[in-house]
C-alpha cells in the first residue's frame, strides 16, 4: 500500500481509539454521590491512578463479555435434565480461546480481552484498506472507508471484550487473500471467521462469486474455500457431543428474544415512531439495515456479486430472527458497505456530513454505554 494509505489508516485508529477509550476511562470515573431536590444526581469524575484500570474493566465487563469470559475460564455449559439452552452456546469459540491462550482466562480477562481487540482492529483496518485496493478502489476511498469503519457510531464495540474486531481482521483478511490468489489463506481465514461469529458463512459465497466480480472462472484452487464452513461445522461437532444439540448456538438465541422467525412481528411494536425499545435502539439499528440494504442493491447494480452477496447475507442473517436488535454491530462488521459509501461520498460536503454525523452518535452513544443504558450494550 502506498505510504499515505497507510498512514491514513494508522490516524484513523489513533483518533478514534484514543476518543473512545478517553471517554470510556472518564464515564467509568463518575460517582453518583445522591439526590438534590430528589431528581438531580449529584456527581462526582475523580481521575485517580489507582482507579483507571479497575473501573475501566468493570465498565467493560458489561453484558456479552461475562459470558466470553465463562468460556475462556470453564468452557461451554453441558446440557441439564430440562433440556432448556444455555447462554453459552450461544457464543462462538475462537475469540474466547484466543484470550485464555493468552493468558487472560482469569482476573486478567478485560485488560487482555481489550488489548487484543484493539490490536485486531488495527491489523483490520490495515486489511480492509489492502483489499479495497487490491480489488480496486481508489487509495482516497479505501482511506475513507477506513475512517468510516472507526467512526461508525457502533464502533466502541472495538476496544471492548468482543468478536467484532477480530471478526473484521479475518474477514478482510480472507477478501485480501482471495484479491491477490491466495486462497488457502482466504479459506483459512474464512474457516477462523466462521468459528468467531455465525456470519463467518457469508464469506463462503461472497468468495465463491469474487472470481465473477473480476470477470475470471473458478479454479481448482477455490476449493480451498471448503475450509470457510469448517468453523461453524467443528462448533456444530463440539455442541453435539458437550452439550447433545448441535444446533444450541441457534435455540439460545430465543434467550435473548430472538425466535427464528424470517417475518419482522411489526404489531408487537409500540405505536408511534419507536427510536428505542429494551436492548434494541430501533432507530439506529433500522438505518444500518436500510444503509446495508442500499449498499448490497447498489452492488447488484454494478455487477459487484461478491460485495453485493456478503452485504446482503449479512442483513439478511440477522433479520431471519425476526428483530432488527444488534443490526448497526452487524453493519460495523460489513466492510464492502463502507467501500461503497466510500464511493457515494466523493466529494467533501458529502464526506463531511457523513464523518460529523457518525462523530456525534458515536460521543452520545459511548456517554450512554458509561451509563449502562441497555440499548448501548447490544
Amino acid at each position: 500500500m502506498p505510504r499515505r494509505t497507510v498512514c491514513s489508516v494508522l490516524l484513523a485508529f489513533a483518533v478514534s481509539r484514543a476518543a473512545v477509550i478517553l471517554l470510556l476511562i472518564v464515564g467509568s470515573q463518575i460517582a453518583f454521590i445522591g439526590k438534590d431536590y430528589s431528581t438531580v444526581w449529584r456527581t462526582e469524575v475523580s481521575l485517580s491512578t489507582g482507579r483507571v484500570l479497575p473501573e475501566l474493566s468493570r465498565l467493560a465487563m458489561v453484558g456479552d463479555p461475562w459470558f466470553y469470559r465463562w468460556i475462556a475460564i470453564s468452557g461451554y455449559e453441558s446440557k441439564t435434565p430440562d433440556g432448556a439452552p444455555k447462554n453459552t452456546w450461544a457464543f462462538f469459540p475462537l475469540y474466547p480461546l484466543l484470550i485464555r491462550a493468552l493468558g487472560g482466562g482469569g482476573s486478567r480477562f478485560p485488560i487482555v480481552a481489550m488489548a487484543i481487540s484493539n490490536a485486531a482492529l488495527l491489523f483490520a483496518l490495515l486489511a480492509v484498506a489492502a483489499a479495497g485496493r487490491a480489488l480496486g478502489l481508489a487509495d482516497e476511498e479505501t482511506e475513507r472507508a477506513a475512517w468510516y469503519i472507526a467512526l461508525f457510531p457502533t464502533s466502541y464495540f472495538f476496544s471492548l471484550p468482543m468478536t467484532e474486531s477480530i471478526f473484521l481482521l479475518l474477514s478482510a483478511a480472507a477478501f485480501l487473500a482471495a484479491a491477490r490468489e491466495r486462497w488457502w489463506a482466504s479459506g483459512i481465514a474464512g474457516g477462523l471467521a466462521s468459528a468467531t461469529r455465525v456470519i463467518g458463512i457469508c464469506l463462503l459465497p461472497a468468495l465463491l462469486l469474487l472470481p465473477y466480480q473480476r470477470s475470471t472462472r473458478p479454479t481448482r484452487q477455490h476449493l480451498w474455500l471448503l475450509l470457510v464452513p469448517l468453523g461453524i461445522a467443528a462448533f456444530v461437532a463440539f455442541l453435539y457431543v458437550r452439550a447433545g444439540d448441535p444446533l444450541g448456538f441457534v435455540h439460545a438465541q430465543t434467550l435473548w428474544g430472538r425466535v427464528g422467525s424470517p417475518a419482522i412481528d411489526l404489531s408487537a411494536l409500540p405505536k408511534g415512531l419507536v427510536i428505542s425499545q429494551p436492548w434494541n435502539f430501533v432507530a439506529l439499528n433500522v438505518s444500518a439495515g436500510l444503509l446495508m440494504l442500499a449498499a448490497g442493491v447498489s452492488f447488484l447494480i454494478r455487477r459487484q456479486w461478491s460485495f453485493a452477496a456478503y452485504t446482503l447475507l449479512s442483513v439478511a442473517v440477522p433479520l431471519s430472527s425476526g428483530s432488527v436488535q444488534s443490526l448497526a454491530r452487524y453493519a460495523l462488521v460489513d466492510f464492502p458497505m463502507f467501500y461503497w459509501l466510500a464511493i457515494v461520498c466523493r466529494t467533501s460536503a458529502r464526506d463531511r456530513a457523513v464523518t460529523a454525523t457518525f462523530v456525534v452518535i458515536l460521543g452520545w452513544m459511548i456517554a450512554l454505554f458509561t451509563l449502562r443504558l441497555d440499548f448501548t450494550l447490544a
